[in-house]
């Protein structure tokens, strides 16, 4: 009798001509194939095992690195003079040093932002000018250190009207701080804080946040800095 071909071939009929291999249905047997269970899992376990250690690396990275931040700035009025003063600290609250740190900020006098009286939030985005001037450049801020900053504005008689008096203005003092942490990433901080007529009769010469723009090392900047963003500043 002519042998029937291998696709055709039961497990009965198999074992009759001493086949192995070939099953009824075509497909192949598992032993052949065995040996690629093992490589499966262990390039799973390494793909995991890298994805682990690199979740390690940049927690490490973030938890080394430095971190600017910005104090609430305190006003003070020169009557003499007509100049208002917003002093402000810098701080590296991170555990390693910030280099080539600048510090740029502007103070400004402008419409009363508009506050929801549910939330006490601050709602809609004011023209504010862009900031010209620097006074801290290129340092370097160990960990836990601070610098102080003074943002000096002479302010005009119908200001001065507006802000102590009638209402209708608020101060503003905003910026950016600009530096490299240890690892030579560039890293940002923008600031905004704003002082009227509601904020003195509780927080007195103390300003309170402009809540649209106190961010570090967002996607985007605030329309007043000059330069954008740029690159992800937490890659390995």
């Amino acid at each position: 009798m002519p042998k029937p071909p291998a696709y055709f071939i039961s497990k009965t009929e198999r074992n009759a001509y001493g086949e192995a291999g070939t099953a009824g249905d075509g497909a192949q047997s598992g032993p052949e194939y065995s040996w690629i269970l093992p490589i499966i899992v262990s390039t799973v376990g390494a793909g995991i095992s890298l994805l682990i250690y690199i979740a390690g690396v940049r927690r490490e990275r973030l938890e080394l690195a430095a971190y600017v931040t910005v104090s609430y700035p305190e006003l003070s009025w020169n009557r003499n003079t007509d100049t208002m003063a917003a002093r402000f600290q810098i701080e590296n609250s991170g555990r390693t040093p910030a280099y080539d740190v600048v510090v740029f900020s502007e103070m400004s006098v402008m419409d009363d932002a508009v506050e929801d009286t549910e939330s006490g939030t601050l709602i809609g985005v004011l023209p504010f000018p862009p900031y010209e001037e620097t006074r801290i450049t290129k340092t370097i801020l160990g960990p836990g250190r601070q610098r102080q900053k003074d943002q000096l504005r002479r302010m005009s008689a119908d200001e001065t009207d507006a802000y102590y008096d009638h209402g209708g203005k608020a101060i503003y003092v905003y910026g950016e701080i600009q530096y490299r942490d240890i690892f030579k990433r560039p890293r940002w901080t923008t600031f905004c804080f704003l002082s009227n007529k509601r904020i003195r009769s509780r927080r007195q010469n103390l300003m309170a946040a402009y809540r649209e723009w106190n961010q570090a090392d967002e996607e985007s900047k605030p329309p007043f800095c000059k330069e954008p963003a740029g690159p992800a500043h937490y890659g390995l």
